[in-house]
């Protein structure tokens, strides 16, 4: 497996890995677009600094890195994440469902999809004005979220 300075994209899916890969050691910045779902890693490195898309679903993280600020699509669904970031401030879309989530991070104000069902959350973010859908069945929502969620 190589990584080339030109590469941008890397499609590492259903590999069986349980740790990133050694051959892409300090080479992680180079990576815009990154497919590493299907696999068993309970970790991602933090070189991932100019990363955009991010498929790590079906996995088994317990985090992720937090300097994604570049990050605008995050499918990370069927891990066991118990919080995300506060760096995914460009964040567009984000299917985070399926996990052990408590509470989402404040500052997804540029969110358009949210898929979070599955969880376990007892409130949403306030400033989700940009949200145009919302899946979040099966958590612990009580009913003045919806009332928050109506003036969306």
């Amino acid at each position: 497996m190589m990584l080339k300075d030109t590469t941008q994209i890397l499609d590492i899916r259903c590999l069986n890995l349980t740790e990133w890969p050694k051959q892409l050691i300090g080479k992680e910045h180079l990576i815009k677009i990154l497919d590493c779902s299907c696999n068993r890693l309970v970790s991602l490195p933090n070189g991932l600094t100019n990363l955009k898309t991010l498929n790590c679903s079906y996995n088994q993280l317990i985090s992720l890195p937090n300097n994604l600020t570049k990050l605008k699509t995050l499918d990370c669904f069927n891990n066991r994440l118990t919080s995300l970031s506060n760096s995914l401030i460009d964040l567009i879309y984000l299917n985070c469902s399926y996990n052990q989530l408590k509470s989402l991070p404040n500052d997804l104000t540029k969110l358009k999809t949210l898929h979070c069902f599955n969880n376990e959350l007892t409130s949403l973010p306030n400033d989700l004005t940009k949200l145009k859908t919302l899946s979040c069945f099966n958590n612990k929502l009580f009913s003045d979220e919806w009332v928050k969620l109506e003036k969306i």
